[in-house]
C-alpha cells in the first residue's frame, strides 16, 4: 500500500495519522484494529472484478513453551523477532499485522492464491533456517510457524468470512502437525471439527437465545484447546430447554465427532450407570454392526466389569462376589474407557443430555473420571429443571450433589434460559404462524400471561 493511501485512509477514519491507534505497541506493526477497520471500509466486497486479495494467518508453534521455559520477556522478544521476518517477507507489497497474542497476519493486496502460498512457503523456510537467539545468552532455539491462506473472492465474499477462512486454514495446518501451510480451499469442515463447530453455531436462529449461544461458543473455543467441557442449562418446565438442546445438537452434529443425544429418566435415576448404558448403546447403534464386533473382541474380565454398566446387553459375565468395592470401581472404569476408545476412536465425543437432573450417581462419577484422566475429549451439554430432582426428604438429588462437590474441580459452566421479551415472544409466534396478523398490544399481553415462557404458545 502506498504511504499516501494509508494516510488518507487514517484521516478518513477520523484517527491520528501518526498511526498510534492502529499500531501494535510491542512489535511496531499494524494491529487487529487496523485490519478489521481496513477490511470493513476499504475493500469493495461484492465488486472485486479481476482484483484478488489474500490473507495469511500464522502463529508460532508451541509458543507457550517459550514463555514457560524462558519467561514472558523472552516470549515478547520472539514475537518481535517474528515481526521482523514478516516485514522482510512482504516488503512494500503487503501489510504485516499482529492479530492477537502470537497470531499474526499478512494482508496481501492484489495477490492471488498462488502468490500468497509462495510467500507463505518462503516465510516458513526463512523462520526455520534462522534460529532465534535468546537475549543476553549464547543459547538459541529453532522456531517454526504454521500458516493458513485465504483469498477473496475465491474463498470468501465478505470480510468476516475472509478472516474466518484464513483462521480455519491455520487450524488445519496445526492439526496436520504444524510447521506447514494450509490453503482455505483444502479445509473440509469435518477435518477441523472443533473449529467448525464454533462457526456452525453462528447459523442457529433460536429466538431470544443469543446470550446462551455465546456461552456455548465460548466453551467450544476452550474445547478446541483439548479441554473437556461440561455445561448445564437451567430452566423451568416449558422454557424451551429441549428445543434449545436439540438445535445445538443438530448444528454440532455436522462436525467430525461422535455424537449422542439422550435423556434422563426419573424412574431409572437410582439405578447405577443406567444413563451411561444409554450413551454406550447410542454410540454402538451408529456402527454398521451395532458394535457387536467390539463386544465380541473383549476379554472375559472386561465383559465382567462392563456387565455392571450395560446389563441389558446380556454379556453373560459378572465380577466375583468377593471383589471389594474399590477394585470393582477401578475395573469398571478401566474397562469402560477401553471400550469407549474402541467405539469412538480418536474422535471427540459430544453428549447432549436432556433432563440431566435425572442422571444417576454412577454415570456422573464416570464422566468425572473420564474428564480428569483426559483420555477422551468430552463435551457435555445437559439441561436441568430447578427443584425437580430432590429426594422425598427434600435433600438434593445426584446431579446437585455432584455439582456441589465437583463443579469447581471440573470448571463446570451453568447458566439459565431466561424468559423471552415481548419482542422475542412476538417473533417466536410469527415463526410458528408466519401468516398471522396480531394487534400491537398482543405480544405484551402474551408476555404478561406466559411470563416469557415459550412453551406457553
Amino acid at each position: 500500500m502506498e504511504n499516501q493511501d494509508l494516510i488518507q485512509f487514517l484521516e478518513s477514519a477520523g484517527k491520528d495519522p501518526s498511526r498510534l491507534v492502529f499500531e501494535d505497541e510491542l512489535t511496531g506493526i499494524f494491529n487487529r484494529r487496523f485490519l478489521l477497520r481496513y477490511l470493513n471500509t476499504k475493500i469493495p466486497w461484492g465488486q472485486f472484478d479481476d482484483r484478488q486479495l489474500s490473507l495469511i494467518m500464522l502463529d508460532l508453534d508451541h509458543f507457550k513453551s517459550i514463555n514457560d521455559t524462558y519467561g514472558h520477556q523472552v516470549g515478547d522478544q520472539a514475537l518481535v523477532w517474528l515481526s521482523t521476518h514478516l516485514k522482510a517477507s512482504v516488503g512494500e507489497g503487503g501489510l504485516p499485522i499482529r492479530y492477537a497474542g502470537d497470531e499474526f497476519m499478512l494482508l496481501l493486496e492484489r495477490s492471488g492464491k498462488s502468490s500468497a502460498v509462495a510467500i507463505g512457503q518462503r516465510l516458513i523456510e526463512q523462520v526455520r533456517a534462522m534460529p532465534f537467539s535468546i537475549p543476553d545468552t549464547d543459547a538459541s532455539v529453532n522456531l517454526t510457524i504454521s500458516l493458513g491462506v485465504a483469498t477473496a473472492p475465491v474463498d470468501a465474499t465478505d470480510w468476516k468470512g475472509f478472516v474466518r477462512q484464513a483462521d480455519m486454514a491455520l487450524y488445519l495446518a496445526k492439526k496436520r502437525g504444524r510447521n506447514q501451510l494450509a490453503d482455505a480451499a483444502e479445509v473440509i469442515q469435518e477435518e477441523v471439527s472443533e473449529k467448525a463447530a464454533v462457526n456452525q453455531l453462528e447459523a442457529i436462529t433460536i429466538v431470544g437465545r443469543k446470550t446462551e449461544l455465546a456461552k456455548i461458543k465460548a466453551a467450544l473455543k476452550e474445547f478446541r484447546h483439548k479441554k473437556s467441557q461440561v455445561l448445564l442449562v437451567d430452566g423451568s418446565a416449558g422454557m424451551g430447554k429441549t428445543e434449545f438442546l436439540t438445535s445445538v445438537a443438530k448444528s454440532l452434529s455436522r462436525s467430525k465427532a461422535a455424537h449422542v443425544k439422550t435423556y434422563g429418566n426419573r424412574q431409572e435415576m437410582f439405578r447405577p450407570y443406567y444413563l451411561m448404558e444409554t450413551i454406550a448403546i447410542g454410540l454402538m447403534n451408529q456402527k454398521k454392526d451395532k458394535g457387536w464386533s467390539i463386544l465380541e473382541g473383549l476379554g472375559r474380565e472386561e465383559k465382567e466389569f462392563l456387565s455392571q454398566i450395560m446389563p441389558g446387553l446380556g454379556l453373560d459375565a459378572t465380577p466375583p462376589d468377593s471383589m471389594d468395592e474399590s477394585t470393582l470401581r477401578k475395573g469398571i472404569f478401566g474397562s469402560f474407557v477401553s471400550f469407549l476408545n474402541k467405539v469412538v476412536g480418536d474422535l471427540p465425543l459430544f453428549l447432549f443430555i436432556d433432563d440431566m437432573h435425572y442422571g444417576d450417581e454412577g454415570t456422573l462419577q464416570l464422566l468425572r473420571r473420564l474428564i480428569l484422566r483426559d483420555e477422551l475429549k468430552l463435551f457435555v451439554i445437559g439441561t436441568t429443571s430447578e427443584g425437580s430432582e430432590t429426594s422425598a426428604d427434600g435433600s438434593p438429588g445426584p446431579l446437585e450433589r455432584f455439582v456441589a462437590n465437583y463443579g469447581e474441580e471440573l470448571e463446570l459452566t451453568r447458566f439459565p434460559l431466561t424468559p423471552l421479551t415481548a419482542e422475542d415472544t412476538l417473533q417466536h409466534i410469527q415463526q410458528l404462524f408466519p401468516d398471522i396478523q396480531l394487534p400491537e398490544t398482543f405480544s405484551n399481553s402474551i408476555v404478561k400471561t406466559s411470563q416469557g415462557n415459550p412453551g406457553w404458545s
